[in-house]
């Protein structure tokens, strides 16, 4: 069986060391990402320390049950880690790093399944095609031949704001995107408007603060709400009505919605509910397969509000 994952960053990365775990001998697996790291994409590329993760190490992981490795590799490896510890004592520790783990962890499973050989290709999937069961791709390197595709493209660029046309893409003092920006051309105290107002503009935010600018800064949003500081450990909400899940994909929603009141009156936080059905997500994706219908839990703004932490 000849598998080819279209992305290499954490997505397609946790999938392959997944189908690594699991694949009959003789299966072969081909990654397509044009950069040279594996596992990191765009939210773990190499970046500055005090871009931080947007939860808790110890509740991340590649695959369930592995909580807390992370944590502990991190530090092994980091001589400054502990001082990423909270106050409640967990770590908020830069996202490159967990892109760094990441890559190593599909490294050793690489070597460990030496006969499911592994290629990455540093090429762009230009092009894929079907045909009856034969799947195409078309490549720099030419056109190959697959069993199983895997998209892991994760989201596209945002495209230029509509507004700002007329000011033209090579204007020296207008970022487009903020995973390009570079802060060290800003002066100390120019003035700095921000269209946005969630966690990438926390990040802007600090790399502006990191050197040494001193201007003031206006945000702008939509919604009018700031990113929330994340904490790491959250209490612990148990259901009023027992531990049984619900059996199909539309109970789960309502269950959630339920207990969404429950944690806000238990625990004075909606997100506790949120940890509690994540410690089950096992159950809602088959719940989901189930019913062929997506189960989406939380509503996308707040959750970027709440998710990451600003950096201090």
């Amino acid at each position: 069986m000849r598998i080819a994952i279209v992305g290499g960053g954490y997505a397609g990365a946790a999938v392959a060391v997944s189908l690594l775990k699991a694949l009959p001998v003789g299966a072969a697996i081909t990654i397509y990402e044009p950069e040279e790291d594996l596992g990191r994409g765009i939210a773990y590329a190499r970046g500055p320390d005090h871009h931080l993760l947007n939860v808790a190490a110890h509740t991340i992981a590649l695959t369930p049950g592995d909580e807390g490795y992370f944590t502990d590799w991190a530090l092994e490896r980091y001589s400054d880690a502990a001082s990423y510890r909270e106050e409640d004592g967990a770590y908020f520790f830069p996202r490159a790093w967990f892109g760094t783990y990441v890559g190593e962890v599909l490294s050793t499973e690489i070597r460990n399944n030496p006969a499911t050989p592994v290629e990455h290709r540093r090429e762009i999937a230009q092009a894929i095609s079907l045909t009856g069961d034969a799947l195409t791709i078309t490549s720099e390197s030419g056109r190959s031949s697959y069993d199983k595709l895997i998209l892991a493209i994760g989201n596209s660029p945002t495209p230029p704001l509509r507004v700002l046309e007329p000011i033209g893409s090579g204007d020296p003092h207008v970022a487009q995107s903020a995973w390009g920006f570079d802060p060290h051309v800003v002066s100390r105290d120019a003035s700095v408007v921000i269209v946005g107002g969630a966690l990438t503009m926390a990040d802007v935010v600090a790399s502006l603060e990191a050197m040494g600018h001193r201007g003031p800064i206006t945000c702008i949003s939509r919604n009018g709400r700031r990113p929330h500081v994340t904490v790491g450990y959250r209490p612990e909400f148990v259901p009023t009505g027992g531990l049984r899940m619900p059996t199909t994909a539309r109970e789960l929603v309502a269950t959630a919605r339920r207990w969404s009141e429950e944690s806000q009156d238990q625990c004075a936080d909606w997100r506790p509910c949120v940890d509690f059905i994540r410690a089950r997500l096992a159950e809602a994706r088959a719940l989901a397969a189930a019913s062929a219908r997506p189960i989406i839990l939380g509503d996308p703004p707040l959750s970027d509000a709440t998710g990451r932490p600003p950096a201090d």
